[in-house]
Formats: structure tokens, C-alpha cells, sequence
């Protein structure tokens, strides 16, 4: 038992930093310790609900919360930088900020993709593993539409990897593949019928945009490669097969038992000597630990080794949690990171902490399969839940209870009711830094600086900006003015007005 304040460190604020960070909080005090949770970004994503982002409409409280509204009524110190190096002799952190110096430290900086020895084409091949990331994601397809409507070729996207993160973003994406077609085709044709009303000459339309409307706009191209002989790999073959026919269903073609050799900048290069042209990649063909992480320690299979404490192996003061540790069940089979894992982690890490500070019984790690739940698109789902396998809606909300069961243990019913996490000063700056003043730019331009979120305008194609007033009031009928505005859920509307 220790009788000075002990300084422990916990490096990444994802699910397992974040979880064991709060818990530690609520028992321990001052005298026992200073906490401090360190992270590159100032917001926790939900990483399970990223791929909602890549749909028609997706609401940012689902997929991020600000850890200043998480920690505001905590004792944790929360400093906003990227780590750099970890001094084990010195017992010192380097980071971007300075260098932090520890008693104790807790490793769970998440995963970095593992690409196999596969190199990316930097332009056109993105990875979802981020937030950000997944804005980028979304923000190149709207891109890709915006050509679409010159061209009419439609987009042809190539996603590697067909575990959940492949499965779940395929149906998405394709989910969203249809309006996307529609709104353009449906765009092309307001051009030409504003054009005859005016008697303005179709010449400029004629040649290009004729492909747009003649396009089937029921075709997608979408294509999954997986490396197997199926979906979801390790999951019961008959929810497998079922989830399959879905993505067919959604227009989502599969390409199985055919690993990925190499990516150029226009085409995905299988091992077979196939070849699939694309013009956006998403990679989601496995993940390993942070390779910041990994110095110094003893590494398998790309995650830093640990003991039943979860204690790295050779330092007992040094914790590892969530995707940077080595998972195996009790035949020693190594185990996907998962949330649940991360969860886990984080309960015996903060317990096992609390009893090296303030003396007790050390707990022990045991892999637990609880089971996963996959959503394909926004009308189907299929679980695997303690045993028990099903699909449909029960699957559906099942998905929903987890996420509100994960938003209750780290922010109680005050989370779980909230009405948005966006604080109220942060949407006319984000407005604002986006749309450039004096000057002539599309609507859709501007829903892409801003992420690609949705957004509406009132019945101009272009707008000159010269003035722009943000009022916090609910909207009402669209008037003659023009407007760009946005419905926000959970929250009172904010109304941009365009003054001439």
C-alpha cells in the first residue's frame, strides 16, 4: 500500500482510456493520486458507429461526445497532444507538449491499420479508423457524384476486407449509393428545365449531362473483397450466408477467396491476376497496436504481451488495455479486439490499480465471449448473443440497447438523455471558417467543406455571400430571400440568413 500520492498517466482516451480514467476517478482521491488522460483529440468517438457516417443522414452526437463535457465534474487532467515516445528507464512520456513523467501508465492508444505489406495509393485509398477519417470518406463520395454529373459514370468503390467494419460500411454506403444517383439525376434535369424557361442555350448541357440522365439508376458499384470464403469470418456460417444475400440484395457484389496483391492508383490488384478498377478504396482488413506503443515491450502478433493482471509482461507499472493487448481465450487462441474486450480491460485495469495504491487483491483477466451484432444498411441487423442467433429487429434494437447501455457507464443517465453534444458556440464558427465571403460557390461545395453533413438551401443552385447573420431561433416557411440553413436533432435550429 502506498502513502504518497502516486502520478498515473493513461494514454488514449478511447473506450478502454476512457472507461478506466472515470473509474479510477470515483475511487480514488487527491491523497491516493493525480490522474491524467492524455489524447490527440479533444472528443471520444463511438469507433462502432463510425460507418453511419458514410450514409444519407447521420447525427454527430451518435458517433462523438467532447471530453470536456465527459470529464467537467471530474478530477482527471485531460491534455490535448500526440505522444510521441515512451522513456521505460526514465519513466517519462514524450509528447508534442513536453514530456510527462509517470508512477504508473496505462497503454491503450488503440490500433494503427495493419496493411499486410500492401502499399495504398495515398490519393484515392482511405481507412476507417476515425472520425475524421470517416468524414474524408464521406466528403470524397460526394466528390465522386459531383463528377457523376459530368461524366456519367458512376463511382466505383472498392472496400478491402469483409470482417464487421467491411460488412457494416458496404451497407451503408450502398444504402446511400441510390439518393446519391437520384439527387444527381434529379439536379440535371432542374438544369435543363431552368434552361428552357429562360431560353438560354443547352449546348453546355448537351453533351455531358445527357449521360447523367440516361444513366439506370438502380446499378451501383460497390464491390467487397475478402481474402476467405465468406463474410464475417469466424461468425455462425447461416447468419453469414444471410448476410450475404443482403449486401447482394443492397447491389453490393462480393469477391471472395482472392487476396489483395496490390493497389495502383486506378486499380486493386488480386492475387488471382484479377483486377478491380476503382476510384475511391477503403481498407478494413485488420489492425494491430499502436506502434508507439509497442517500444520497449514484448510484442505477438503485433500487441504488446500481457499477464493476467493485464500487466505488460516485465513491468509491473505499466498496464496495457483494450486493442494494444495481446487477447487469448483459454486454449491460447488469440481473440479480435473488440469493445467488449476493451470494457473488460478497463474494469480489471482499474481495479488492480486501485489495489496496487491502496492495497487489496490483485484481479485476474478471463476472456468472456459475449457475441457481436452487425447492421447492414439501415433496416437489417444480425447478432450472435450469448449463444443465441438471430436477425431483424430484434437485432436492430439490440444494437441500440448496447449503445445506450456504453453511453450510461461513462456518462450516466445525463448522457443517455442528452439533448445534443454539440456545444451551441460550435456551429456558426464551423459555418463561418467554411464558406468563403465576396465570393460565388455551390451549395453542395459548401455541405462538403463542412463534412459532407446535410444540409439544405433554399431553391438557388449559387449564392454570393456578402453578409451572414446566425440567429438561434426556430425556422420558419422558406421566403423569397435565399437561405442556407440546417436541422439539427435534439436542438433548437440555427438559421443562417444571406443579406445582399
Amino acid at each position: 500500500m502506498s502513502t504518497t500520492p502516486c502520478k498515473i498517466v493513461i494514454l488514449g482516451a478511447g473506450v478502454a482510456g476512457l472507461k478506466i480514467a472515470l473509474s479510477l476517478d470515483k475511487k480514488l482521491n487527491p491523497m491516493n493520486g493525480e490522474l491524467i488522460l492524455v489524447d490527440k483529440n479533444d472528443y471520444h468517438q463511438y469507433l462502432y458507429h463510425l460507418q453511419k457516417v458514410c450514409n444519407q443522414h447521420y447525427d454527430e452526437c451518435e458517433i462523438k461526445i467532447s471530453l470536456s463535457r465527459l470529464l467537467k465534474k471530474s478530477k482527471i487532467k485531460f491534455m490535448k497532444t500526440t505522444v510521441r515516445s515512451i522513456d521505460l528507464m526514465d519513466r517519462r512520456i514524450h509528447t508534442d507538449g513536453g514530456s510527462i513523467s509517470f508512477g504508473i501508465l496505462v497503454l491503450a492508444l488503440g490500433s494503427d491499420v495493419n496493411c499486410f505489406g500492401v502499399e495504398l495509393a495515398e490519393k484515392k485509398c482511405l481507412i476507417l479508423d476515425s472520425y475524421s477519417n470517416a468524414k474524408r470518406i464521406r466528403g470524397m463520395i460526394i466528390e465522386l457524384f459531383e463528377d457523376f454529373k459530368k461524366t456519367g459514370m458512376l463511382p466505383k468503390i472498392v472496400i478491402g476486407g469483409a470482417g464487421m467494419t467491411g460488412v457494416e460500411l458496404a451497407g451503408e454506403i450502398a444504402d446511400w449509393y441510390s439518393p446519391l444517383c437520384r439527387t444527381a439525376h434529379s439536379q440535371m434535369n432542374e438544369k435543363y428545365r431552368i434552361c428552357y424557361a429562360f431560353n438560354e442555350e443547352l449546348d453546355f448541357l448537351a453533351e455531358m449531362d445527357s449521360h447523367v440522365l440516361e444513366t439506370d439508376l438502380t446499378k451501383k458499384d460497390i464491390t467487397l473483397v475478402e481474402l476467405t470464403g465468406g463474410i464475417l469470418p469466424g461468425w455462425d456460417e447461416g447468419l453469414a450466408r444471410k448476410g450475404e444475400d443482403k449486401l447482394r440484395e443492397l447491389g453490393v457484389k462480393l469477391s471472395f477467396n482472392d487476396g489483395i496483391a496490390k493497389i495502383s492508383e486506378t486499380h486493386v490488384h488480386l492475387a488471382s491476376g484479377n483486377e478491380i478498377p476503382y476510384d475511391l478504396f477503403v481498407w478494413s482488413c485488420g489492425i494491430k497496436g499502436k506502434t508507439i506503443a509497442m517500444d520497449g515491450f514484448k510484442v505477438t502478433r503485433g500487441r504488446v504481451v500481457v499477464d493476467e493482471h493485464c500487466q505488460a509482461e516485465g513491468y509491473e507499472d505499466v498496464y496495457v488495455a483494450g486493442d494494444c493487448a495481446n487477447v487469448t481465450d483459454d486454449e491460447g487462441r488469440p481473440q479480435s479486439p473488440s469493445a467488449h474486450i476493451a470494457m473488460e480491460h478497463a474494469d480489471v485495469v482499474a481495479h488492480n490499480i486501485v489495489a496496487t495504491i491502496k492495497g487489496g487483491k490483485m484481479k485476474s483477466y478471463r476472456f468472456t465471449r459475449i457475441g457481436e451484432i452487425v447492421t447492414i444498411g439501415r433496416t437489417f441487423a444480425m447478432a450472435d448473443l450469448f449463444g443465441f442467433k438471430f436477425n431483424g429487429f430484434l437485432a436492430k434494437f439490440m444494437k441500440k440497447v448496447v449503445h445506450w447501455w456504453y453511453l450510461y457507464s461513462i456518462g450516466g443517465f445525463g448522457l443517455l438523455l442528452r439533448k445534443s453534444e454539440l456545444e451551441p458556440q460550435e456551429l456558426p464558427n464551423r459555418i463561418l471558417e467554411a464558406i468563403p465571403h465576396d465570393e460565388w460557390i455551390p451549395a453542395s461545395e459548401i455541405a462538403s467543406k463542412l463534412g459532407g453533413e446535410t444540409y439544405e438551401v433554399a431553391r438557388v443552385i449559387r449564392i454570393k455571400l456578402l453578409n451572414v447573420d446566425v440567429e438561434r431561433k426556430p425556422l420558419r416557411k422558406k421566403q423569397g430571400s435565399p437561405y442556407l440553413y440546417r436541422r439539427l436533432k435534439r436542438l433548437q435550429p440555427v438559421r443562417v440568413s444571406v443579406k445582399r
